[in-house]
């Protein structure tokens, strides 16, 4: 009887909020299983890649890039090339031979468009949504020409052209491309570059990005920059959990979380070397824990850490402290953080995570199968209540920031089957209105409104 009642439980507080929820960044469309991999490579040829060599390293690099991504099944690689205009040179491949002799018919000349790159790169992916999506550009400067705009993200005194930089960010966010896309940039900047350039290309590769004033150096991200997109590294959000119990910070007008963050080396064969992980995030009141809160002899709990080795196949762990203030989360809500990866063998890899804290709140807003549900009465009645009534009490729910299942009828049922009588349906109604302070569903489940409820550890998982 524990386990179908835990099963009761379940599915009668699935649309209740979860204690902590963190995720890392996701995309609006589902990829699939068997997903075919796709990458648009935006190859800078303006008429400064004449100098120092640059267009033809740049051609032996791009190639070499795609013979690597090619070794993995089900890759696709087009080639766009932008200088005043962009253009595609080589449609979506696995075709070795059509890739390189496109790269190499290269030629430099013109100005700097990377507009009009990332509407090529856009219109090519455009019916690919459930695939792997991968843009990788690569040039060297900011945009010099194309649609611009003087009020964005950046401002003249971020540097010159700083108004075809905005252009470029805000098609990237009007085509949602952070939701359907991976988007690396490559750049070269000279030390006396007064322009954009540097913080544009950070800014743009939200999924990775690498920035040099040597040119040969930047050829060479573009063989870690495979080990990424072959998903060899894998950085994401595995735990949270507070410092302390939560009752030592019932005084205190802060909560410290530690989050774990792990970093998985797929690679079969090869290690990796000096692994850093920096956590930021935008949240003026989030802070790292100070050292004075743990024993520094025995944790490190810093935003910024260094992985001295992660070997082939195996996976490493961090754990980063943040200091919560209570009167900002009050009422719960995400906490939202960058993390950024980069090392040795790896290009820079960019990930958005975030975690949920609790609300702050006087009331008791745990809701714990054992104390709250099975050993309060059962004074619903499922045979004589109507749906309506049923009704009344989710669609309140859900008003109150619940979400509401989509087939109540369904999940009724579901009860019905497995209780007797639906005796099992009536008590975990019962004890979610009990908690919310409702006395009976006819007539009262309008007029009271709902705290935050959630699920205690042990009814997470089945």
């Amino acid at each position: 009887m524990f386990k179908k009642r835990k099963v009761f439980a379940l599915l009668m507080v699935a649309f209740l909020c979860v204690s902590t929820i963190f995720r890392n960044s996701v995309y609006s469309y589902d990829i699939k299983d068997d997903a075919e991999r796709n990458i648009v490579l935006l190859l800078d040829i303006s008429g400064s890649m004449s100098e120092d060599n640059r267009i033809n390293l740049m051609k032996e690099s791009a190639i070499d890039f795609c013979k690597e991504l090619l070794t993995i099944d089900n890759t696709k690689i087009s080639v766009v090339s932008f200088d005043s205009d962009a253009e595609q040179v080589c449609p979506l491949t696995n075709d070795m031979d059509l890739l390189e002799r496109s790269i190499n018919d290269l030629y430099d000349g013109g100005g700097t468009n990377i507009y009009d790159a990332l509407v090529t790169a856009n219109d090519i992916l455009k019916g690919y949504e459930t695939e792997d999506n991968n843009i990788v550009l690569m040039t060297d400067g900011a945009p010099q020409s194309g649609p611009y705009s003087y009020d964005g993200k950046f401002k003249e005194s971020d540097g010159s052209c700083y108004e075809y930089a905005n252009a470029c960010m805000d098609y990237v966010k009007e085509n949602e491309f952070e939701q359907k896309y991976k988007l690396y940039t490559l750049g070269f900047v000279s030390n006396d570059d007064n322009s954009v350039a540097e913080k544009f290309l950070t800014a743009l590769g939200y999924s990775g990005y690498y920035t040099t004033d040597n040119f040969k150096e930047l050829t060479e991200y573009f063989k870690k920059l495979v080990q990424n997109i072959n998903k060899y590294i894998k950085v994401y959000l595995h735990d949270v959990e507070t410092l302390k119990d939560k009752s030592s910070y019932n005084d205190k007008d802060y909560v410290d979380y530690i989050v774990s963050i792990r970093v998985d080396n797929d690679n079969l064969s090869k290690p990796l070397h000096n692994v850093k992980v920096d956590c930021d995030n935008t949240i003026l009141s989030v802070h790292g824990i100070p050292d004075s809160a743990y024993d520094t002899q025995k944790n490190n709990f810093n935003l910024s850490q260094t992985i001295s080795k992660i070997a082939p196949n195996t996976a490493e762990e961090i754990k980063v402290g943040f200091r919560i203030s209570k009167q900002d989360f009050e009422n719960g809500g995400m906490v939202p953080f960058v993390c950024t990866v980069s090392g040795d063998e790896i290009a820079t890899i960019r990930e958005k995570m975030e975690f949920y804290v609790d609300a702050w709140n006087k009331k008791d807003n745990s809701f714990i199968s054992t104390a709250d549900m099975w050993k309060k009465p059962n004074y619903v009645d499922t045979d004589k209540e109507t749906d309506a009534d049923m009704n009344a009490v989710l669609n309140e729910a859900y008003y109150h920031g619940i979400s509401k299942p989509t087939e109540i009828a369904g999940l009724k049922d579901a009860m019905v089957r497995y209780g007797k009588h639906g005796h099992c349906y009536g008590l975990s109604l019962s004890s979610i209105l009990e908690k919310m302070g409702v006395e009976k569903i006819r007539n009262k489940a309008n007029k009271k409104k709902l705290y935050d409820v959630k699920v205690d550890e042990n009814q997470k998982f089945f």
